[in-house]
């Protein structure tokens, strides 16, 4: 009965267990146990304030609270007791399950005193018989499962204290080892895993009082100096490991609202030093002794990354793995995976070279997959292993040094730090496979000469989809160890398949839960061999695979054509359905290049002044293009960085990206030492008919390249609005970024023309029908309009037409003027900060009476680069480029744009003379107000 105050004995016993600040006895634990046995609602009952003893156990007297945790029923003893013992001799299941620790749980209901519950001793000439007679297996079972369903209801949020009991144990007085009682922590962790499995999952996702999860409570823990950093860690990762979505959950608090556990994780000091003492009292066997706050946050840290990268897409896509990890932070931003399929050149160490030089990719310390393609798709016909015996004359004359050329596209991945890939689908099945020998270097522990055990560590790959036929299971097991989910592909040799089922390889792999077996032959006899032994096939690996079920075993058998590689091309297509559908022209007698010869005195003025200066005074300036990618041969980013908005995340610069590739050659030519950052459309086949990558795409390209802070977005293509009334969400948001950068006013944004005809209205089309985005159109290399748009309004007019890509054919498009446009603009942006940093540099000189940098001021060259930055800033430019007024109004038919008539073409100057001409030069290029 309560007492006046409504506290139940077990209420009464916990608050007197606080005030005398003891250890709970061994007769205080018995009596619980007495308590909780006969009525587990005494430890959940409320006392009229939402406070009930479960709470306060959790705040003042852990022994109690483990105490009860401790009195469910494992469910392996559960289990134990349903399978009854039925064959003389027979071993009993409980004899295998119950320890000294767990019996003492099947005396509980047998206890007649306050004393401590004993476990049962079983003598010793019945020691291995059945247990199942001397428990009441029923009775037993049904008091689990009150006092489970007792504790799932105490064990949920209390609204009025808003706080629940996994919140209250996250203190850091529950973590201080001065605290500890015997060097034992006051958590448990097998009571701890055990409270965990009772807790409703809303437990996970629900702030507490201060707007922290109680992850994010612990998380916070590292902000304290007197903490047992190695037991936090190991406490962080139960609760991960109970519900990974809980690593979701954004902080409520004022402080930190909207930040999820990873953030908050990253803003801690890391450098913050322990406190000294508890330094010292914390050393043990945990290996955290020494820098143990920043060794366990370190482990916390991969803990995070590998569930949020390891989630399944159908729990979070990519994007939002990226946004999880680096949330706004897209400058920092790695990448988690690596797709190269769809690439159509040989991918031999040469290519992997190029790849190490020319991406500039920075990869995370783990990563979600790696998706290779065949290595010489010119050379992989057919994927049969018949057919590759067919092919074998055709690779005699393969150089040696494209054998095997996967190895350095992992060795790639461990220079670049990564220690884990969840899943390897790597396609081999072409006529000259890797070897068994480079699939074990390429995935598994590594020990080379010199180096120490263990300092080259395998993958930890968990789903292995390396696709060669009839792999020896040795190669898996020495690949990867730790899979999950294997993959294998046989030829219908059933002598494969026995070797699969006998083998030591596979069933030394204790962790793999779910096995495919694809079999594949044009032999109809081999397959009907294969089917017949498909049945022991799969008996035999569940037999010797530890965790290997029959049913999770399936055996396919695709078809040739399922096979075959899809024809089509990536890039093959023109840019979108919309443009560039003018065939290619003739050369002419004219001089295709003339528009850009001119300005190569002014190129190579800008860029001899620019190198001349010190390394920290070199100017640089940001180009975006957005498009399908730029291939790796002519990939050079020149310190800039490039992603991908496709689905399947295949890499920018995989296949031949044709268009996307033309576009950064005509913005190199202009501006050869511009930083491109590099987004690639979805061209992946995924958007509508007539359109060649996806609106959806579009968006992130540029939501991308405004995060980079780039200071110039090409888009060369267009697409087509959708009809009022119709709803495309990925144009809506593109559409507001478009408005957020124009509103912004901080970046200038180039579109090209659709090239339509006379029948476009430049209004249907984005982005170039945005207001205020410069629109480019084409014209000839002496300013004559291109007849695709000779109706179309545009801003301003730059060589589209016969522009030279081969030495036989010109192309043609407003998409090539738009990136020349750009180009320009980044050599004027270029040639404006070269500017400004050798006055900067004049000014900073030792000599003091610098005659160079008297009588100029400065502030108006500041002042012009800061306007130079903007739209309107570039219009004024472009307009005295083209021969006008800066302040000229710019008419439908826009202006032809012919920079080298300004811009002069000689430049044999000294340091005097260079600064006299960009004195003169930029008052007319970009008046301001106040100056001539």
């Amino acid at each position: 009965m309560p007492n006046a105050d409504g506290l139940n004995l077990l209420h009464q016993l916990i608050r007197r267990q606080k005030s005398t600040r003891k250890p709970a006895s061994t007769t205080v634990l018995a009596l619980v146990d007495r308590l909780v046995i006969d009525a587990p609602n005494l430890f959940t009952d409320d006392d009229g304030d939402d406070q009930i003893p479960i709470l306060q156990a959790a705040k003042w007297s852990l022994e109690i609270l483990f105490r009860v945790i401790n009195l469910v029923i494992r469910d392996s003893i559960r289990d134990s007791l349903k399978i009854l013992c039925t064959k003389p001799g027979q071993i009993c299941p409980l004899n295998a399950a119950i320890d000294t620790n767990k019996t003492e749980q099947l005396n509980h209901e047998k206890a007649e005193s306050f004393e401590p519950a004993k476990a049962t001793q079983v003598e010793p000439d019945n020691a291995g018989g059945c247990l199942h007679g001397k428990i009441d297996d029923k009775k037993l079972l049904e008091m689990d499962d009150l006092l489970r369903k007792t504790l799932y209801t105490g064990l949920h949020r209390r609204e009025k204290v808003a706080t629940s009991c996994l919140s209250l144990l996250m203190a850091a007085g529950n973590f201080d080892r001065v605290k500890y009682i015997g060097g034992v922590p006051k958590i448990p962790l097998d009571e701890f895993s055990l409270l965990l499995n009772l807790c409703p999952e809303e437990v996970f996702k629900n702030a507490g009082p201060e707007g922290y999860s109680p992850l994010q409570m612990a998380i916070r823990l590292y902000n304290e100096s007197a903490v047992d950093y190695g037991h936090l860690y190991c406490v962080i990762e139960k609760l991960v490991d109970r519900l990974p979505d809980s690593i979701y959950f954004k902080a409520t608090s004022e402080a930190d609202r909207g930040k999820n556990v990873y953030q908050l994780l990253k803003e801690l000091d890391k450098t913050k030093k322990s406190d000294k003492k508890a330094e010292d009292q914390r050393k043990d066997k945990s290996g955290f002794a020494e820098n143990e706050r920043e060794k366990s946050l370190e482990k916390v840290e991969e803990l995070l990354k590998k569930a949020c990268i390891g989630a399944a897409p159908e729990v979070l896509d990519l994007d939002g793995k990226l946004k999880f990890l680096y949330w706004d932070n897209a400058k920092n931003m790695r990448k988690i995976g690596l797709n190269l399929l769809g690439e159509e050149t040989q991918l031999n160490k040469d290519y992997v070279s190029k790849a190490k030089r020319r991406s500039e990719m920075l990869f995370e310390t783990i990563l979600a997959s790696v998706q290779l393609p065949y290595w010489d798709p010119q050379i992989q016909k057919i994927q049969t292993p018949s057919a590759a015996g067919e092919q074998t004359g055709v690779l005699s004359n393969i150089l040696e040094q494209s054998k095997d050329p996967y190895i350095g596209i992992f060795e790639w991945l461990r220079e670049k730090g990564v220690k884990k890939i969840f899943q390897v689908d790597v396609d081999d099945t072409g006529p000259e496979p890797h070897s068994n020998a480079a699939i074990r270097q390429s995935l598994g522990k590594q020990m080379p000469d010199g180096s120490p055990d263990g300092s080259h560590r395998d993958f930890e790959v968990e789903v292995f989809k390396w696709k060669k036929y009839d792999i020896c299971s040795d190669t898996v097991y020495a690949a990867v160890p730790k899979a999950k989910e294997v993959h294998l592909y046989s030829s219908g040799n059933t002598a494969i398949l026995r070797g699969w089922a006998c083998s030591s390889g596979l069933h030394k792999m204790e962790n793999v839960s779910t096995g495919t077996d694809y079999i594949l032959s044009r032999n109809t006899n081999d397959l009907k061999d294969c089917e017949a032994y498909k049945d022991e096939l799969k008996t035999d690996l569940a037999k010797k695979c530890p965790q290997l079920k029959y049913e999770c075993i399936e055996i396919h058998y695709p078809s040739l054509k399922s096979t075959q590689k899809d024809s089509k091309k990536i890039g093959e297509e023109g840019q979108d359905g919309d443009k560039d559908k003018t065939p290619p022209v003739k050369a002419s007698e004219q001089s295709p290049g003339h528009w850009i010869e001119r300005m190569d005195p002014f190129i190579n003025f800008i860029n001899r002044t620019a190198i001349n200066l010190p390394e920290d005074k070199r100017p640089t300036v940001k180009v975006a293009v957005l498009d399908d990618g730029v291939s790796l041969d002519n990939l050079n980013l020149n310190g800039g960085q490039g992603d991908t908005c496709r689905v399947d995340n295949v890499k920018y610069w995989v296949g031949p990206c044709p268009h996307g590739t033309r576009m950064v050659k005509c913005i190199q030519k202009l501006c050869p030492d511009a930083e491109l950052y590099v987004a690639r459309l979805d061209d992946s086949g995924m958007a509508e008919k007539k359109q060649k990558f996806t609106t959806e795409s579009c968006f992130k390209a540029l939501e991308w390249a405004r995060k980079m802070d780039v200071d110039i977005i090409s888009m060369s293509w267009t697409f087509k609005k959708k009809p009022f009334g119709e709803k495309d969400n990925g144009e809506d948001k593109f559409v507001t970024e478009l408005s957020n950068a124009v509103t912004a006013n901080n970046v200038i944004l180039f579109a090209s023309l659709p090239d339509k005809g006379a029948t476009a209205e430049i209004t249907d089309y984005l982005p170039v029908g945005f207001p205020n985005i410069i629109k480019i159109g084409s014209s000839t290399v002496e300013g004559e309009e291109d007849k695709e748009i000779i109706w179309a309004k545009r801003d301003f007019l730059l060589p589209g037409v016969e522009i030279s890509e081969s030495i036989k054919e010109l192309d043609r498009g407003s998409s090539y003027a738009t990136a020349y446009a750009a180009g320009l603009a980044a050599l004027i942006l270029y040639y404006l900060r070269t500017h400004k940093a050798l006055e900067d540099f004049c000014i900073d000189s030792e000599d003091s009476e610098d005659q160079l940098a008297k009588g100029h001021p400065n502030k108006y060259t500041n002042a012009r680069l800061e306007q130079a930055k903007t739209m309107d800033g570039m219009r004024k430019i472009f307009k005295f480029l083209s021969g006008k007024n800066a302040n000229d109004k710019i008419g439908d038919k826009g202006f032809f744009v012919r920079p080298y008539l300004k811009l002069g073409s000689s430049f044999i100057f000294d340091d005097e003379q260079t600064l006299g001409y960009m004195r003169d030069l930029n008052p007319q290029m970009l008046p301001t107000d106040g100056v001539s």
